[in-house]
């Protein structure tokens, strides 16, 4: 597979989605999430981890962050959707990402079907870098892009939300909303990218998610922002003969 890309949108927000799982959001010209275009590396995009609580293993959603080699996988592209789908160790799952009519907002739901003979616990986490900026001057300046976001927890709606502030009289706060719209279970969340990721770390392996118990839960100002949320219980994923669970995660400006 390579990182060709595929465009979804409603004429305002856009999602490109490529085969690896890799990719970007915006919307009114405005970047969403961070998106370099480093063809070989190619580390950016809105990704789906999934991990075994009870063997520990991390694998993703795409093949991209995680470099965990599945058992097999696919991509389709449709007019209007993205499909990935991949199967891992008797877990099988189904990514589908489209850009939802009329509205700023996209959607992803993922479909985990378990193939073997006994009920499997799966921990679900999304995360995404949040830029909220045009993109030419976030990757002009990342560091300085990076220092008017603001983020926030937002229990009640099982959301988190990024805020740009404003630099100037002339210029309106810009905002965006990550939620998880379906699923058991509760939540943990965390907006620190650096202690995401830890030292030395990268998205293929970010220490939040091989260490045990919730994320850290920080939000406010960070220098470094990302939105991340973890479904502390996917569920016991079926029992004998291939059970299923859904979980539906939403982005909207």
């Amino acid at each position: 597979m390579d990182n060709s890309g595929h465009l979804l949108s409603n004429g305002r927000y856009r999602v490109l989605l490529t085969e690896l799982g890799t990719g970007y959001s915006g919307c009114a010209g405005q970047a969403l999430t961070r998106w370099r275009g480093d063809g070989v590396e190619d580390p950016d995009g809105f990704f789906i981890y999934l991990k075994d609580l009870d063997s520990n293993e991390l694998w993703s959603a795409g093949l991209r962050p995680a470099r965990k080699v599945p058992e097999s996988a696919g991509v389709c592209f449709q007019e209007g959707k993205a499909t990935l789908t991949r199967a891992d160790g008797g877990i099988e799952t189904t990514l589908e990402v489209a850009v939802l009519p009329g509205l700023d907002a996209e959607a992803r739901r993922l479909t985990l079907v378990n193939r073997t003979p006994r009920p499997r616990r799966i921990e679900v986490t999304s995360c995404l870098e949040a830029v909220l900026n045009e993109r030419g001057a976030d990757l002009a300046h990342p560091a300085f892009s990076k220092l008017f976001v603001q983020t926030e927890w937002c229990p009640e709606a099982r959301a988190l939300l990024a805020r740009r502030r404003p630099r100037g009289a002339d210029e309106k706060p810009r905002w965006m909303c990550h939620w998880l719209a379906s699923g058991p279970g509760g939540l943990s969340f965390a907006t620190d990218r650096a202690a995401f990721l830890g030292r030395g770390r990268t998205l293929a392996e970010p220490a939040a998610l091989l260490a045990t118990g919730p994320l850290a839960g920080s939000a406010g100002s960070v220098l470094d922002p990302v939105l991340a949320l973890v479904s502390l219980a996917a569920g016991v994923v079926g029992c004998v003969g291939g059970g299923e669970a859904l979980v539906d995660l939403l982005v909207e400006i």
